[in-house]
């Protein structure tokens, strides 16, 4: 009798075991895959993300906006908090004014579909009262490409980033004809596979950032965050469980190293 509940109980415990972890891979996944499926996205969403009403700004407010993919979002953190979350609470600590968050993160996010999204005109309100403007754009389109051999990534490679920094450009535009004051914090690209990716994967990817970086300086109000170098020596500290996002240690250190490139405009905002 004893060696029976002792079986079953054994048996109990594997299989809560099992569908716990199955729960948790199919989440993983659907993280992982979702950061990749931007040509799915519809206008309703784009349209739902867009703020109608927008945060009142006032001489004592400061309004930062998040646009961009599921980084941009907060996705992987567990706390939830994300950029917006972690940023709010940094800057509260530097300014005695009101520091007002809104974020329009959407998963799977392309370049192609945030200057759709500005295109609509719906962020046109929210753009003009912005006084800090966040950008999280490029990964998923660098990752349209992952799986491709190294030779193949090579070819496709200049023409996927020409496209990107085509798009990026309209962007910027976009948003300046409506703000030209605002500053633009263009959040780089770190690496989640660094340990097990190709040499021209790196190479790729630092290509990627460094062009970004240089269009971004043609802009004066403009400011590329690298987050590359926080990212490399930090996987496991820094990447959430789907393997991909940053978790909510890794979004504190980037939130930190942001607020520290603006500290400096904060009060004159």
């Amino acid at each position: 009798m004893l060696k029976n509940i002792i079986w079953y109980t054994v048996t109990t415990i594997s299989i809560i075991g099992i569908i716990i972890l199955s729960i948790g891979f199919y989440k993983a996944i659907s993280l992982t895959s979702g950061a990749n499926t931007s040509t799915q996205i519809s206008n309703d969403t784009i349209d739902n993300q867009a703020s109608n009403n927008p945060t009142v700004k006032t001489s004592n407010s400061i309004i930062l906006t998040i646009i961009g993919d599921s980084v941009a979002k907060g996705t992987g953190d567990e706390t939830g908090k994300g950029f917006a979350g972690n940023i709010s609470n940094i800057m509260n600590s530097k300014t005695s004014k009101e520091v007002k968050i809104e974020n329009l993160g959407i998963d799977g996010f392309r370049s192609s579909n945030l200057l759709e999204q500005i295109k609509t005109g719906k962020l046109d309100s929210l753009l003009k009262t912005s006084d800090f403007i966040l950008i999280s754009i490029g990964g998923n389109d660098l990752r349209t490409i992952q799986n491709e051999d190294d030779s193949s990534k090579q070819d496709g490679f200049d023409t996927l980033k020409s496209q990107y920094i085509s798009d990026l450009k309209d962007i910027i535009k976009l948003i300046r004809e409506q703000n030209k004051n605002a500053t633009i914090v263009f959040v780089g690209l770190y690496d989640p596979y660094i340990a097990s990716e190709s040499f021209i994967d790196g190479e790729l990817l630092r290509n990627w950032n460094y062009t970004t970086q240089q269009l971004l300086e043609t802009d004066d109000s403009s400011i590329f965050v690298s987050t590359y170098d926080l990212i490399k020596f930090n996987i496991a500290k820094y990447i959430a469980m789907d393997g991909l996002h940053p978790n909510a240690a890794g979004y504190q250190s980037i939130s930190s190293r942001i607020v520290d490139s603006i500290e400096s405009l904060i009060a004159n905002k």
